[in-house]
């Protein structure tokens, strides 16, 4: 015999809990599942812009020179040509570099210091 609760079978009541806490269960699984995905897709999105950045810093690094490395370049070129200009002068591979408008103002200098003497 069957009991009968409120006009329906045990059986009945029975199935119908089971079916709906399926569909609980069921629309459980899809929210957690959808807030996993929502994770996953905003790690990606995090790793991406994060890649991005990096590959953007990188090629700005490789791209700009510090200005202290130039500033040593500059520095070593000019003393290099200095020191071969004086090396070739003290052997007698050259003349002596001389610049006219300095001499000259050397010489009026001197002819100033001569009467003050």
């Amino acid at each position: 015999t069957l009991e009968m609760v409120e006009g329906q079978s045990l059986e009945a009541v029975s199935a119908a809990s089971f079916t709906a806490r399926q569909d609980l269960t069921k629309e459980m699984l899809a929210q957690r599942l959808s807030s996993v995905l929502q994770i996953v897709s905003r790690q990606n999105e995090y790793i991406i812009h994060s890649e991005k950045q990096t590959l953007q810093l990188k090629s700005e690094c490789l791209t700009m020179e510090p200005p202290k490395l130039e500033q040593i370049k500059k520095w070593t070129v000019q003393n290099y040509k200095f020191t071969k200009q004086l090396v070739s002068e003290k052997f007698g591979h050259t003349t002596k570099t001389v610049d006219k408008d300095l001499d000259d103002r050397i010489e009026e200098v001197k002819g100033i210091q001569n009467p003050v003497r």
